[in-house]
């Protein structure tokens, strides 16, 4: 899946992409449960992170897990 650049109004442009991006539009994107991207995704190891205004969704080993602020 590929990627988009969002922004908040007044906020930095941030990338979401992958299967984080998959993910996050199912919850309902930036007008869903996680809000806002807080960051680009970086890797944790062999994880895939990426930050929301409400949570994180990390992705690794195949599997995508949402953690809720």
């Amino acid at each position: 899946m590929g990627g988009v650049i969002i922004t908040k109004t007044g906020g930095a442009p941030y990338v979401v992409w992958g299967e984080i991006r998959k993910k996050w539009n199912e919850l309902g994107g930036s007008q869903g449960a996680l809000g806002y991207p807080t960051s680009d995704e970086v890797d944790l190891g062999t994880a895939k992170v990426s930050t929301f205004e409400r949570g994180t969704i990390t992705f690794e080993g195949g599997r995508t897990r949402v953690v809720m602020k």
